[in-house]
């Protein structure tokens, strides 16, 4: 189940740190409509990256079943599992 979690972890690091990349490279071209394409599709990807990465964590933390001090989730404190 942790490597679940890992993994949406280590996706959403990779499409933030790509999507880095590319509004740096984005800077140097002089065509403002290809970098205003690129760049909004980046952040819509970004978004959904960000989407998906909640979702998956907050799967994993209730498989998991506990919060990180140790104590078992009690009903209402399932937003305070893992907030990132």
């Amino acid at each position: 189940m942790s490597d679940a979690g890992v993994g949406a972890l280590c996706a959403r690091s990779a499409v933030m740190g790509a999507f880095m990349n590319v509004r740096i490279n984005a800077a140097g071209y002089d065509d403002k409509d290809f970098v205003n394409n690129i760049v909004a599709k980046g952040k819509k990807i970004e978004a959904d990256t960000i989407a998906l990465e909640k979702e998956i964590l907050e799967i994993v933390n209730k498989k998991i079943g506990v919060l990180s001090c140790g104590f078992p989730i009690v009903s209402g404190q399932e937003d305070d599992v893992f907030r990132i």
